[in-house]
């Protein structure tokens, strides 16, 4: 008998989610602001690559608002993960 490592629950879904997208958005910035030479080790290593960390972090948040919204009926009333969503179009803007 299995075991799920995350039970469809909306308040487990929508932290876990925003964890892994923040580690995404921060490889994302650190590509865009961070200094060449932490860049230069980062990309030598293959830890950064810039043309997969946009789109990797749009489906991940979309994929966990996916999630979410099978795991309830309601939806978030903060709009947790839509706003961050929102904050990766705007930093792209």
């Amino acid at each position: 008998m299995g075991t799920k490592a995350v039970s469809l629950d909306i308040n487990q879904i929508i932290p876990l989610v925003l964890a892994r997208a923040g580690y995404e958005r921060r490889r994302l910035d650190m590509g865009n602001e961070g200094t060449q030479i932490l860049n230069y080790f980062l990309l030598r290593f293959n830890f950064l690559t810039d043309e997969d960390v946009l789109p990797t972090l749009i489906s991940l948040v979309e994929a966990g608002i996916a999630m979410a919204r099978q795991a309830s009926k309601s939806i978030d009333p903060s709009l947790r993960l839509e706003k961050f969503l929102s904050s990766i179009v705007r930093f792209l803007l």
